[in-house]
Parts: structure tokens; C-alpha cells; sequence
């Protein structure tokens, strides 16, 4: 006999008629595409002398995460859920939802039995770090993890004249900025850090520093996507 069975599982009938039996398959099932062995007893009788194998093209039993890739993401990047033993259905079940941080994920861009690809929220998280993602599928919950790292969206540049010198003010802005987020600058010019929140870096600069780029290092040592500074005479 192909496909997966469980040996002497003592299963409870849900519905027993003379045309059906309806019944919940044992959660030691191994997921197969293949077919399943099914014997029936009565009061300890074999009815019949061989098994009645019915094709089923998938069966969804306990969903598992393997791994999630990539492990390290910025918000609004697809990212892909994978079990290596299958679990999740071949299309999204009624009710199946992904949290990321404790929001729920709206855009799942593909769904299949061994992978879930799907969006990273915007406000799945305000600082960057190591963030719990939940799978509820066919009433079951697993959980694994992924680490939000910063990502730089644009950066823009004003130009304060004095009567001796003028300070460039930069305006770093994106997301997963924390509060141990460091900023590395081509050739580390120095500068002066004015403002610091989640989505925003506000530094100076004595020079226009236009042309070098700058990369955000996050709390766990990811790196940012790179970014070029603007010069303040083109902005």
C-alpha cells in the first residue's frame, strides 16, 4: 500500500450511515499526496479482507515553519515561510492569517502546501531587532522569527548659510531606526546627530558630503540597504 496510514488508531466516527462515515484523520498522520489506507472494523471484525485506498490530492495535517528567507528583512519586503514537510494547504484555508510583530499581514502575494510568501507589514515593528512571526492554519498556531533590520527610503538635504560658513542639515528617512541604530558615512566625516526616532535621522555637517554614501548599522550589527547622499546645490 502507497501513501501514509497509521497503524491501529482507534478513530471515533463524527457520522455513521449506511452510505457514510465521516470521521477526523489522526493527527500522526504524515502528510502525503499520494493515497491512504483506510480499514474498517466492526466489534473487532475485518469487514472485507484488504484495505480501501482513496486518492486525495493533498491532506493537511499539523503545519510546520522550517525556516523563513530571508532571516533578516526591512518592512515592506516579501519574505517566504517554508516547511519542509508540506502542512499549510495547497490554497490558503478559510481563516489561515500571518501575524509579524502582532499585525496582521494583508498582503500574502502566493500560498502553496510547502511555502507562504507574503509582505512585512509597514507597522509590524517601530525599532529593528529579532521579531516573532505566528502562522494560525486548520486551527493550529507555530511560530518562528525573523530580525527587522533599518532600510533607508530617501534622504534629503538643506543648506544653512552663515556669514563665515554654512551647516548642511541631512534628513535620513525610513524605517526600523532604534535607538542603537549607528550611521557609517564615506570616509566618517564628522557630524552631528540633531534628531533620532524610529523613522527619521536629522545630522549636520560642516561640509556638503554629497556624493558619499551612508549605511545604517542596526542593534544586532545588520546593515541597511546603502544610500547616496545628495549635494545640496543639485537638491
Amino acid at each position: 500500500m502507497s501513501g501514509s496510514y497509521c497503524e491501529n488508531s482507534n478513530i471515533s466516527p463524527l457520522y455513521w450511515s449506511n452510505e457514510s462515515i465521516t470521521f477526523m484523520l489522526p493527527d500522526n498522520l504524515v502528510n502525503t499526496t499520494s493515497n491512504i489506507g483506510i480499514k474498517v472494523t466492526e466489534t473487532g471484525n475485518m469487514l472485507g479482507s484488504n484495505s480501501y485506498q482513496y486518492p486525495i490530492k493533498y491532506v493537511v495535517f499539523n503545519p510546520t515553519i522550517s525556516y523563513i528567507s530571508p532571516n533578516k528583512a526591512y518592512l515592506g519586503q516579501e519574505v517566504t515561510i517554508s516547511s519542509n514537510n508540506g502542512g499549510f494547504g495547497e490554497s490558503r484555508p478559510a481563516g489561515a492569517n500571518i501575524m509579524v510583530g502582532g499585525i496582521s499581514v494583508n498582503n500574502i502575494t502566493s500560498w502553496t502546501d510547502y511555502e507562504i510568501r507574503f509582505v512585512i507589514p509597514e507597522n509590524a515593528m517601530l525599532s529593528d531587532g529579532q521579531t516573532n512571526v505566528a502562522l494560525n492554519c486548520n486551527n493550529k498556531s507555530v511560530a518562528g522569527s525573523i530580525i527587522l533590520i533599518p532600510h533607508i527610503s530617501n534622504v534629503t538635504v538643506s543648506k544653512d548659510s552663515g556669514i563665515l560658513s554654512s551647516t548642511y542639515y541631512y534628513t535620513v528617512t525610513g524605517s526600523c531606526f532604534s535607538n542603537n541604530t549607528t550611521m557609517y558615512i564615506t570616509n566618517n566625516p564628522s557630524v552631528t546627530v540633531v534628531s533620532h526616532n524610529s523613522n527619521s535621522i536629522i545630522f549636520s555637517s560642516t561640509t556638503d558630503l554629497g556624493g558619499r554614501t551612508i549605511t545604517l548599522m542596526g542593534s544586532d550589527s545588520s546593515s541597511s540597504n546603502m544610500f547616496a547622499l545628495p549635494y545640496a546645490s543639485t537638491n
